[in-house]
């Protein structure tokens, strides 16, 4: 599974910021194994960009993309 999330700035400053990927079987049970470590991102001001990823795992059915400030990590 490909997926791509699109993600923009609406503010007048550059945000930084870093996400996780978590992928999820048939039944919608978590695949730890293929949990993604947090990647770090930066948007400029007004920016438009986006997020790819490929399943670690045929397994994977579905995903989430968690969103952490600089603060969470």
């Amino acid at each position: 599974m490909k997926i791509q999330v699109d993600v923009q700035n609406l503010t007048d400053s550059s945000k930084q910021f870093s996400y996780r990927i978590d992928w999820f079987d048939r039944e919608g049970s978590s695949l730890p194994m293929a949990a993604s470590p947090a990647t770090s991102w930066m948007l400029l001001s007004h920016e438009t960009s986006f997020l790819a990823a490929t399943s670690p795992t045929p397994a994977a059915k579905d995903f989430r993309v968690t969103f952490l400030s600089p603060t969470d990590q």
